[in-house]
């Protein structure tokens, strides 16, 4: 239920409809009594777990097998206990450190390595930009994708999360809000987190004593998102809530000090309002946007700006844009009012704000809009007849079958972000098997400690290639 609950507040969400590019090994639990291991780290696999091999008796019969160490460092001796396995390896937990790398430090948060929000906690800040760039490029490298140009990476350091998804469970006399633990339902508090905005901070400890209006045993969601105005949050219950209890909140949220608080019950499909202080404002050069509760937005003021730099240096030669998985208008939106038309193509409700937006601004004639399931019906080729450049911001699985009908348009000029580096591995060799060239491509750190990692790229059509 919970699963399917998360689904459907992401309605907003530019991302709703990805498919899960990667599957999760179904885990299965190793005895409590399975002896303890001692390993050597070799390196960090993609999801930043160390990664040793050793042997150990499974099914009755010693094996050599790969263990997945959270936590731990390249290098690194260590007593593990196993603790699950899959078909990928066996997970063990690190009991002792007997030997560690010269790049751990002490984690600057108190609830490291239970929470799940950040891997690298214990790794020194060098080490982590080396590491991370070094996965992506090794990754680019063996998918034969070799960019003309490696532009500096844009890191976003602590501090800096703009949008977060913090759980709460109601019990007693108690509020727990924070980040589910890592492979537990357990919730660590978010009183430490060094990763979001000092706004985000002050707004989520408001809510300690906020969410005591709750009855007990709820349990659920808060998303919370910083926009030029305030602090907006979707309240996403597992429960639905009766109208007393979601006056009681309206009428406590004053106290929160945020901007907006909107609750999506079980079975809704629109959010509703029940507190604002005042309009709900994200600002796009010229554009003054009111985004729907629980809108995608980019994780972090930064790294939004680094992308809004990049796509308009992509696009500074282009007269008519596409900007395909549009959001709300968060890449194209600080392009209008500048002698450029754009075609601006999503799913109804995230297009629905952005046009309302433009005709305010009066940049309406500007944009044509699309509203679209673009996995089921991406714009075609005849569609994107005339365009010069294609902005392209898929959501995690990639846009195959959009990449397709901006090869088949033979569109000059394509502005590519990605925050999953292997379906833009999948996208980027489509382009280049029809003739494209990677001109350039910049990493984004959106994800401070984590192993996420955000990246834009611009891709020309070498004609003479494809002749």
């Amino acid at each position: 239920m919970a699963h399917n609950r998360r689904h459907a507040s992401n309605k907003f969400r530019k991302r709703k409809t990805a498919p899960k590019t990667r599957s999760h090994s179904a885990e299965k639990k190793l005895p409590r009594n399975t002896p303890d291991i001692n390993c050597v780290i070799n390196h960090l696999g993609a999801r930043g777990d160390g990664i040793a091999e050793a042997e150990m008796v499974l099914d009755y019969r010693p094996q050599t097998i790969r263990l997945f160490v959270p936590d731990s460092l390249p290098h690194e001796t260590l007593k593990v206990k196993p603790i699950s396995r899959s078909s990928d390896g066996v997970r063990a937990d690190i009991i002792e450190l007997i030997t560690q790398s010269p790049d751990r430090k002490e984690p600057s948060c108190k609830v490291f390595p239970a929470c799940g929000g950040c891997q690298f906690q214990h790794m020194e800040t060098s080490a982590y930009r080396r590491w991370k760039e070094n996965a992506l490029y090794d990754l680019l490298e063996n998918a034969a994708i070799s960019p003309v140009e490696k532009r500096p990476a844009i890191w976003t350091g602590p501090g800096s999360r703009r949008r977060v998804a913090l759980s709460f469970r109601r019990t007693g006399d108690t509020f727990i809000l924070g980040f589910l633990g890592r492979a537990s339902q357990f919730i660590q508090p978010a009183s430490s987190c060094t990763i979001m905005l000092p706004e985000l901070s002050k707004v989520a400890l408001s809510l300690q004593e906020w969410g005591l209006h709750l009855p007990s045993g709820s349990t659920g969601q808060c998303q919370l998102n910083l926009l030029d105005s305030g602090v907006d949050i979707l309240l996403l219950p597992q429960d639905k809530l009766d109208h007393d209890v979601l006056s009681s909140l309206a009428h406590e949220t004053a106290m929160v000090g945020c901007q907006r608080l909107s609750v999506l019950q079980p079975g809704d499909v629109d959010p509703y309002l029940i507190y604002a202080g005042g309009e709900a404002i994200v600002r796009w050069g010229g554009l003054l946007l009111t985004p729907p509760s629980g809108a995608f937005l980019q994780s972090t003021l930064t790294g939004e700006a680094a992308l809004q730099d990049a796509v308009a240096d992509c696009v500074k030669e282009a007269h008519s844009i596409a900007d395909i998985f549009c959001g709300c208008g968060t890449l194209s939106a600080p392009l209008l009012n500048k002698g450029k038309t754009v075609l601006a193509a999503d799913n109804a409700s995230s297009v629905t704000h952005f046009q309302q937006a433009a005709n305010k601004a009066g940049y309406g004639h500007e944009v044509t809009f699309v509203r679209r399931n673009l996995f089921d019906a991406p714009l075609r080729a005849d569609e994107l007849a005339g365009i010069d450049c294609a902005i392209i911001d898929p959501p995690r699985a990639g846009a195959s079958a959009q990449i397709t009908e901006i090869v088949k348009a033979r569109l000059p000029i394509i502005a590519m972000i990605s925050c999953n580096p292997y379906s833009f591995c999948q996208d980027a060799q489509q382009l280049l098997g029809a003739g494209y060239v990677c001109d350039w491509l910049q990493m984004i750190d959106q994800f401070h400690l984590t192993p996420h990692t955000e990246l834009v790229a611009r891709f020309s059509r070498d004609d003479k290639k494809t002749a």
